[in-house]
């Protein structure tokens, strides 16, 4: 599991309300943390606009903000440092991309909406209303590989095997169901859901104490996989109907795995 001190960890498991009023920023490698705040970024970064079509708004948007890249520089976020950044949200959202990726489209740390009172207009999550304060990271992109996390608190550089030990099917063919799987499970649902209480913190864990195979149908599951509007009014778990049918065995086949992988320390 990913490992910060007891600050930190303070930090990115406070209220929503707190990072609404606090601008601070942990930038984390192996060796050390760094924290800034708004005005200590501004004196250190460039201020610049980017206009993207968001996918948590629906609609283009501008925003004012610094470039990842820059940002990653200064606070000594390399690949030397490890292969895979985090991003810690507010909530327990903790989506990971290979550091690799971050060179092949723009991304900005934004910190406000151009143009909008307050800073921020508010969006729909679930049953809440809810601002991307104090940060989100946007891209020239909507593709799924690349997350949009909003109430960012935290940017970490790590090395993804070693941090997320408990979760690699260790064994697996690269060509097997389950290892197909999991690189499903990385991408799409390890942002939100733990497995062996490693990964996001937002939805349920998935395998301690009991594995999802353990109480839920597998036709149940894969349905709400595709579309959880269907099972529950403004569920805050998007829908992923681009999932093949293969890919939906894939996944299901590594919480299998998992199920019979239980690990807790």
């Amino acid at each position: 599991m990913v490992k910060i001190t007891f600050a930190l960890l303070f930090v990115f498991l406070g209220s929503a309300n707190t990072y609404s009023a606090s601008t601070s920023l942990n930038l984390i490698t192996p060796n050390q943390s760094k924290s800034f705040d708004l005005e200590q970024l501004k004196a250190k970064l460039k201020v610049e606009s980017f206009t993207v079509n968001d996918p948590v708004y629906k609609t283009k948007k501008t925003y004012e903000g610094f470039s990842l890249g820059d940002l990653l520089k200064e606070g000594g976020l390399t690949e030397a440092g490890g292969d895979e950044v985090v991003f810690h949200c507010a909530d327990g959202y903790s989506p990971t991309m290979p550091f690799a990726r971050l060179k092949e489209h723009r991304a900005m740390l934004a910190f406000e909406e151009k143009g909008a009172s307050g800073g921020w207009r508010k969006f729909q999550q679930g049953k809440a209303w809810m601002t991307p304060a104090p940060y989100y990271v946007v891209w020239d992109t909507t593709a799924e590989a690349y997350p949009w996390p909003y109430q960012v608190v935290g940017i970490e550089v790590i090395n993804f095997r070693k941090t997320y030990d408990k979760i690699f099917p260790e064994g697996a063919e690269k060509t097997s169901s389950v290892y197909r799987g999991f690189e499903h499970y990385r991408v799409s649902c390890l942002r939100c859901h733990s497995i062996n209480l490693q990964g996001g913190e937002v939805g349920p864990e998935m395998n301690i104490p009991k594995n999802i195979t353990e109480y839920w149908e597998e036709k149940t599951m894969r349905a709400f996989i595709r579309n959880p509007g269907d099972f529950r009014a403004r569920s805050k778990m998007p829908p992923f109907p681009n999932l093949k049918d293969q890919e939906l065995d894939d996944i299901v086949d590594y919480l299998k795995w998992a199920r019979a992988h239980k690990k807790t320390s």
